[in-house]
Protein backbone atom coordinates (compact mmCIF):
# COMPACT_ATOMS: atom_id res chain seq x y z
CA UNK A 1 0.00 0.00 0.00
CA UNK A 2 1.34 3.42 -0.92
CA UNK A 3 1.89 6.09 1.73
CA UNK A 4 -0.78 8.52 0.46
CA UNK A 5 -3.74 6.05 0.46
CA UNK A 6 -2.60 4.65 3.82
CA UNK A 7 -2.54 8.12 5.43
CA UNK A 8 -5.95 8.95 3.94
CA UNK A 9 -7.41 5.72 5.29
CA UNK A 10 -5.93 6.42 8.74
CA UNK A 11 -7.43 9.93 8.73
CA UNK A 12 -10.86 8.53 7.88
CA UNK A 13 -10.61 6.01 10.70
CA UNK A 14 -9.56 8.77 13.14
CA UNK A 15 -12.47 10.97 12.06
CA UNK A 16 -14.93 8.11 12.47
CA UNK A 17 -13.51 7.32 15.90
CA UNK A 18 -13.92 10.95 17.03
CA UNK A 19 -17.53 11.05 15.82
CA UNK A 20 -18.37 7.78 17.56
CA UNK A 21 -16.61 8.94 20.75
CA UNK A 22 -18.54 12.23 20.79
CA UNK A 23 -21.83 10.43 20.18
CA UNK A 24 -21.10 7.98 22.98
CA UNK A 25 -20.23 10.73 25.46
CA UNK A 26 -23.41 12.69 24.65
CA UNK A 27 -25.51 9.52 25.00
CA UNK A 28 -23.97 8.66 28.39
CA UNK A 29 -24.42 12.22 29.74
CA UNK A 30 -28.03 12.29 28.50
CA UNK A 31 -28.75 8.89 30.07
CA UNK A 32 -27.40 10.05 33.45
CA UNK A 33 -29.48 13.21 33.36
CA UNK A 34 -32.53 11.15 32.38
CA UNK A 35 -32.01 8.84 35.36
CA UNK A 36 -31.78 11.87 37.69
CA UNK A 37 -34.66 13.75 36.01
CA UNK A 38 -32.28 16.70 35.56
CA UNK A 39 -32.80 17.64 31.88
CA UNK A 40 -35.59 16.60 29.55
CA UNK A 41 -33.65 17.93 26.51
CA UNK A 42 -30.54 15.86 27.29
CA UNK A 43 -32.73 12.79 27.85
CA UNK A 44 -34.40 13.21 24.44
CA UNK A 45 -31.01 13.78 22.79
CA UNK A 46 -29.58 10.57 24.29
CA UNK A 47 -32.67 8.63 23.21
CA UNK A 48 -32.38 9.83 19.60
CA UNK A 49 -28.63 9.11 19.46
CA UNK A 50 -29.31 5.58 20.72
CA UNK A 51 -31.39 5.00 17.56
CA UNK A 52 -28.43 5.72 15.25
CA UNK A 53 -26.05 2.91 14.20
CA UNK A 54 -23.06 4.59 15.83
CA UNK A 55 -21.78 1.60 17.78
CA UNK A 56 -21.42 -2.17 17.43
CA UNK A 57 -24.49 -2.54 19.70
CA UNK A 58 -26.69 -0.81 17.15
CA UNK A 59 -29.65 -3.20 17.45
CA UNK A 60 -29.69 -2.94 21.24
CA UNK A 61 -29.42 0.84 21.01
CA UNK A 62 -32.39 0.91 18.63
CA UNK A 63 -34.58 -0.99 21.11
CA UNK A 64 -33.47 1.13 24.08
CA UNK A 65 -33.89 4.38 22.12
CA UNK A 66 -37.44 3.55 21.05
CA UNK A 67 -38.36 2.52 24.58
CA UNK A 68 -36.86 5.73 26.02
CA UNK A 69 -38.72 7.94 23.54
CA UNK A 70 -42.01 6.20 24.38
CA UNK A 71 -41.44 6.70 28.09
CA UNK A 72 -40.32 10.33 27.72
CA UNK A 73 -43.43 11.18 25.71
CA UNK A 74 -45.74 10.32 28.62
CA UNK A 75 -47.27 13.38 30.37
CA UNK A 76 -46.44 12.10 33.86
CA UNK A 77 -42.77 11.75 32.92
CA UNK A 78 -42.67 15.30 31.57
CA UNK A 79 -44.27 16.53 34.83
CA UNK A 80 -41.69 14.59 36.84
CA UNK A 81 -38.84 16.35 34.95
CA UNK A 82 -40.54 19.72 35.46
CA UNK A 83 -41.14 19.07 39.20
CA UNK A 84 -37.55 17.99 39.76
CA UNK A 85 -36.19 21.01 37.93
CA UNK A 86 -38.49 23.38 39.85
CA UNK A 87 -37.44 21.91 43.17
CA UNK A 88 -33.79 22.23 42.20
CA UNK A 89 -34.18 25.88 41.24
CA UNK A 90 -36.01 26.67 44.48
CA UNK A 91 -33.27 25.00 46.46
CA UNK A 92 -30.65 27.17 44.76
CA UNK A 93 -32.81 30.28 44.84
CA UNK A 94 -33.03 30.52 41.04
CA UNK A 95 -36.16 31.60 39.23
CA UNK A 96 -38.36 28.58 38.42
CA UNK A 97 -38.89 29.64 34.76
CA UNK A 98 -39.15 27.07 32.03
CA UNK A 99 -36.04 26.63 29.99
CA UNK A 100 -37.11 23.85 27.66
CA UNK A 101 -35.95 25.80 24.59
CA UNK A 102 -32.33 25.04 25.38
CA UNK A 103 -33.02 21.32 25.58
CA UNK A 104 -34.99 21.34 22.32
CA UNK A 105 -32.16 23.25 20.62
CA UNK A 106 -29.65 20.70 21.82
CA UNK A 107 -31.89 17.90 20.57
CA UNK A 108 -32.33 19.42 17.10
CA UNK A 109 -28.63 20.23 16.79
CA UNK A 110 -27.62 16.73 17.79
CA UNK A 111 -30.05 15.14 15.32
CA UNK A 112 -28.83 17.35 12.47
CA UNK A 113 -25.18 16.70 13.22
CA UNK A 114 -25.65 12.97 13.46
CA UNK A 115 -27.77 12.72 10.33
CA UNK A 116 -25.19 14.75 8.39
CA UNK A 117 -21.89 13.47 9.76
CA UNK A 118 -22.49 9.82 10.50
CA UNK A 119 -23.67 8.80 6.98
CA UNK A 120 -20.84 10.85 5.49
CA UNK A 121 -18.23 9.12 7.63
CA UNK A 122 -19.66 5.67 7.00
CA UNK A 123 -19.83 6.38 3.27
CA UNK A 124 -16.23 7.61 3.25
CA UNK A 125 -15.07 4.44 5.02
CA UNK A 126 -16.90 2.21 2.54
CA UNK A 127 -15.53 4.20 -0.42
CA UNK A 128 -11.98 4.05 0.94
CA UNK A 129 -12.20 0.29 1.46
CA UNK A 130 -13.54 -0.13 -2.08
CA UNK A 131 -11.01 2.14 -3.77
CA UNK A 132 -7.87 0.95 -2.01
CA UNK A 133 -6.12 -1.69 -4.16
CA UNK A 134 -5.92 -5.19 -2.87
CA UNK A 135 -2.87 -7.38 -2.95
CA UNK A 136 -4.08 -9.07 -6.17
CA UNK A 137 -4.09 -5.75 -8.02
CA UNK A 138 -0.34 -5.26 -7.73
CA UNK A 139 1.88 -6.56 -10.49
CA UNK A 140 5.56 -7.34 -10.13
CA UNK A 141 7.72 -4.52 -11.36
CA UNK A 142 9.30 -5.34 -14.69
CA UNK A 143 12.92 -4.44 -15.39
CA UNK A 144 13.46 -1.54 -17.79
CA UNK A 145 14.08 -2.51 -21.42
CA UNK A 146 17.52 -0.89 -21.27
CA UNK A 147 19.94 -0.10 -18.43
CA UNK A 148 18.66 2.78 -16.35
CA UNK A 149 21.97 4.60 -16.21
CA UNK A 150 25.19 4.58 -18.17
CA UNK A 151 28.48 6.28 -17.55
CA UNK A 152 30.05 8.23 -20.42
CA UNK A 153 33.75 8.95 -20.62
CA UNK A 154 33.43 12.11 -18.54
CA UNK A 155 32.06 10.06 -15.61
CA UNK A 156 28.65 11.84 -15.54
CA UNK A 157 25.72 9.44 -15.24
CA UNK A 158 23.16 9.91 -17.99
CA UNK A 159 19.54 8.95 -17.57
CA UNK A 160 18.23 6.61 -20.26
CA UNK A 161 14.49 7.04 -20.86
CA UNK A 162 12.47 3.82 -20.74
CA UNK A 163 9.64 5.07 -22.98
CA UNK A 164 10.66 2.77 -25.84
CA UNK A 165 9.39 -0.34 -24.06
CA UNK A 166 9.72 -3.44 -26.27
CA UNK A 167 9.64 -1.55 -29.55
CA UNK A 168 12.63 -2.02 -31.86
CA UNK A 169 15.21 0.73 -32.07
CA UNK A 170 15.78 0.00 -35.79
CA UNK A 171 13.26 -0.58 -38.55
CA UNK A 172 13.90 -1.58 -42.14
CA UNK A 173 13.08 0.25 -45.34
CA UNK A 174 14.09 -0.01 -49.01
CA UNK A 175 17.36 1.83 -48.27
CA UNK A 176 18.21 -0.33 -45.28
CA UNK A 177 17.94 0.17 -41.51
CA UNK A 178 16.86 3.45 -39.93
CA UNK A 179 15.86 4.63 -36.46
CA UNK A 180 12.28 4.05 -35.38
CA UNK A 181 10.38 7.24 -34.63
CA UNK A 182 9.82 6.30 -30.97
CA UNK A 183 13.49 5.53 -30.39
CA UNK A 184 14.76 8.63 -32.19
CA UNK A 185 12.34 11.09 -30.55
CA UNK A 186 11.64 9.64 -27.09
CA UNK A 187 14.88 7.84 -26.24
CA UNK A 188 17.65 9.69 -28.04
CA UNK A 189 15.60 12.94 -28.29
CA UNK A 190 17.04 13.80 -31.67
CA UNK A 191 16.15 16.79 -33.81
CA UNK A 192 14.98 16.12 -37.40
CA UNK A 193 18.39 17.03 -38.92
CA UNK A 194 20.10 14.63 -36.49
CA UNK A 195 17.67 11.84 -37.36
CA UNK A 196 18.43 12.28 -41.05
CA UNK A 197 22.19 12.19 -40.44
CA UNK A 198 21.99 9.11 -38.22
CA UNK A 199 19.82 7.27 -40.76
CA UNK A 200 22.34 8.06 -43.51
CA UNK A 201 25.18 6.75 -41.34
CA UNK A 202 23.30 3.51 -40.64
CA UNK A 203 22.47 2.95 -44.29
CA UNK A 204 26.04 3.71 -45.41
CA UNK A 205 27.35 1.17 -42.91
CA UNK A 206 24.79 -1.36 -44.16
CA UNK A 207 25.91 -0.87 -47.77
CA UNK A 208 29.50 -1.52 -46.72
CA UNK A 209 28.36 -4.76 -45.13
CA UNK A 210 26.39 -5.81 -48.22
CA UNK A 211 29.57 -5.56 -50.30
CA UNK A 212 31.22 -8.01 -47.90
CA UNK A 213 28.16 -10.23 -47.63
CA UNK A 214 28.44 -11.24 -51.28
CA UNK A 215 31.53 -13.27 -50.39
CA UNK A 216 29.78 -14.95 -47.43
CA UNK A 217 26.61 -16.17 -49.17
CA UNK A 218 25.81 -19.62 -50.47
CA UNK A 219 22.40 -19.87 -52.11
CA UNK A 220 20.48 -22.69 -53.74
CA UNK A 221 16.94 -23.67 -54.66
CA UNK A 222 15.82 -27.10 -53.53
CA UNK A 223 13.41 -29.47 -55.28
CA UNK A 224 10.41 -27.90 -53.54
CA UNK A 225 11.28 -24.45 -54.83
CA UNK A 226 12.55 -23.23 -51.45
CA UNK A 227 15.33 -20.68 -51.76
CA UNK A 228 17.88 -21.55 -49.07
CA UNK A 229 20.52 -18.95 -48.23
CA UNK A 230 23.41 -19.65 -45.88
CA UNK A 231 25.43 -16.68 -44.67
CA UNK A 232 28.79 -17.41 -43.10
CA UNK A 233 29.95 -15.60 -39.99
CA UNK A 234 31.66 -12.27 -40.53
CA UNK A 235 35.26 -12.26 -39.28
CA UNK A 236 35.52 -10.59 -35.88
CA UNK A 237 38.19 -8.14 -37.04
CA UNK A 238 36.11 -7.09 -40.04
CA UNK A 239 33.03 -6.63 -37.85
CA UNK A 240 35.01 -4.51 -35.38
CA UNK A 241 36.21 -2.29 -38.23
CA UNK A 242 32.67 -1.78 -39.54
CA UNK A 243 31.36 -0.95 -36.07
CA UNK A 244 34.19 1.52 -35.46
CA UNK A 245 33.40 3.36 -38.69
CA UNK A 246 29.69 3.48 -37.83
CA UNK A 247 30.22 4.87 -34.34
CA UNK A 248 32.61 7.46 -35.72
CA UNK A 249 29.86 8.68 -38.06
CA UNK A 250 27.21 8.56 -35.31
CA UNK A 251 29.36 10.44 -32.79
CA UNK A 252 29.70 13.29 -35.27
CA UNK A 253 25.90 13.76 -35.18
CA UNK A 254 25.20 13.15 -31.46
CA UNK A 255 26.06 15.06 -28.30
CA UNK A 256 27.83 13.20 -25.45
CA UNK A 257 24.60 12.34 -23.65
CA UNK A 258 23.01 10.94 -26.82
CA UNK A 259 26.20 9.01 -27.58
CA UNK A 260 26.04 7.35 -24.16
CA UNK A 261 22.37 6.39 -24.57
CA UNK A 262 22.91 5.09 -28.10
CA UNK A 263 25.81 2.89 -27.03
CA UNK A 264 23.66 1.34 -24.29
CA UNK A 265 20.48 0.79 -26.27
CA UNK A 266 20.95 0.87 -30.06
CA UNK A 267 20.34 -2.67 -31.32
CA UNK A 268 23.24 -3.25 -33.70
CA UNK A 269 23.15 -6.90 -32.61
CA UNK A 270 19.94 -7.95 -30.76
CA UNK A 271 21.57 -11.03 -29.23
CA UNK A 272 24.06 -8.78 -27.37
CA UNK A 273 21.88 -5.82 -26.38
CA UNK A 274 18.93 -7.95 -25.24
CA UNK A 275 20.90 -10.74 -23.56
CA UNK A 276 19.50 -9.83 -20.10
CA UNK A 277 15.94 -9.04 -21.25
CA UNK A 278 13.60 -11.66 -22.79
CA UNK A 279 12.34 -10.80 -26.29
CA UNK A 280 10.45 -12.61 -29.00
CA UNK A 281 12.36 -15.06 -31.21
CA UNK A 282 11.23 -13.00 -34.21
CA UNK A 283 13.27 -10.10 -32.86
CA UNK A 284 16.23 -12.27 -31.92
CA UNK A 285 16.71 -13.63 -35.45
CA UNK A 286 16.45 -10.25 -37.18
CA UNK A 287 19.62 -8.87 -38.75
CA UNK A 288 21.31 -5.66 -37.71
CA UNK A 289 23.08 -3.15 -39.93
CA UNK A 290 25.89 -5.73 -40.28
CA UNK A 291 23.59 -8.70 -40.89
CA UNK A 292 24.05 -11.42 -38.32
CA UNK A 293 27.59 -10.36 -37.44
CA UNK A 294 30.08 -13.01 -36.45
CA UNK A 295 27.41 -15.71 -35.98
CA UNK A 296 25.95 -16.18 -39.45
CA UNK A 297 22.42 -17.26 -40.39
CA UNK A 298 20.32 -19.57 -42.55
CA UNK A 299 17.28 -18.16 -44.39
CA UNK A 300 14.76 -20.36 -46.17
CA UNK A 301 12.06 -18.69 -48.29
CA UNK A 302 9.32 -20.16 -50.44
CA UNK A 303 5.95 -19.18 -51.84
CA UNK A 304 2.61 -20.84 -51.16
CA UNK A 305 0.06 -19.47 -53.59
CA UNK A 306 0.63 -15.74 -53.64
CA UNK A 307 1.91 -15.60 -50.06
CA UNK A 308 5.48 -15.94 -48.95
CA UNK A 309 6.75 -18.10 -46.14
CA UNK A 310 10.12 -17.84 -44.50
CA UNK A 311 12.18 -19.46 -41.80
CA UNK A 312 15.26 -17.87 -40.24
CA UNK A 313 17.80 -19.66 -38.06
CA UNK A 314 20.31 -17.42 -36.30
CA UNK A 315 21.95 -16.93 -32.89
CA UNK A 316 20.60 -20.26 -31.68
CA UNK A 317 16.99 -19.32 -32.46
CA UNK A 318 14.61 -20.26 -35.27
CA UNK A 319 11.55 -18.32 -36.35
CA UNK A 320 9.17 -18.62 -39.28
CA UNK A 321 6.55 -16.31 -40.70
CA UNK A 322 4.14 -15.89 -43.59
CA UNK A 323 2.58 -12.93 -45.39
CA UNK A 324 1.66 -11.45 -48.76
CA UNK A 325 5.05 -9.72 -48.83
CA UNK A 326 8.45 -10.54 -47.46
CA UNK A 327 9.87 -8.39 -44.66
CA UNK A 328 12.19 -5.76 -46.07
CA UNK A 329 15.29 -7.23 -44.42
CA UNK A 330 14.78 -10.62 -46.18
CA UNK A 331 13.74 -9.54 -49.67
CA UNK A 332 17.26 -9.61 -51.08
CA UNK A 333 17.45 -13.36 -50.43
CA UNK A 334 14.47 -14.29 -52.63
CA UNK A 335 14.86 -15.51 -56.18
CA UNK A 336 11.91 -16.22 -58.41
CA UNK A 337 11.99 -19.91 -59.46
CA UNK A 338 11.76 -20.34 -63.26
CA UNK A 339 8.72 -22.62 -63.01
CA UNK A 340 6.70 -20.06 -61.06
CA UNK A 341 6.89 -17.31 -63.68
CA UNK A 342 3.45 -15.66 -64.09
CA UNK A 343 1.43 -16.02 -67.30
CA UNK A 344 2.01 -13.38 -69.99
CA UNK A 345 0.32 -10.09 -69.22
CA UNK A 346 0.36 -10.59 -65.44
CA UNK A 347 2.96 -8.77 -63.33
CA UNK A 348 5.16 -10.92 -61.09
CA UNK A 349 4.34 -10.79 -57.37
CA UNK A 350 6.38 -8.32 -55.35
CA UNK A 351 8.61 -9.93 -52.74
Amino acid sequence: MDAAPAMGFAFILLLAWLVLLTTGIVTIVGALKMMRLQSYGWAMTASVLALLPCSPAGLLGLVVGIWALVVLSRPEVKRAFLTERTAARRATGASPQRNSGCGIAILVAAIVVCLAVVPLVLGAIVAALWLLPSGDDFEPRQPPPYPSYSAPSDGVATRIPSALGKEASLIWGPEGPRLSDAYAQEVLRLQPPQIEEVDKALQAAHREYLDLEKELIQQQTDEQGHVVTTIAALPAATLATLEDRLWTRLDASLDPSQQSIARSSLKLDPSVVESMNPILPSEMVKPGPFGWGNQGARIEIWRFGTWYQWKVEARGYAYGGTGPQLPEEYRRFWKEPPETNPPPGEPPPQP
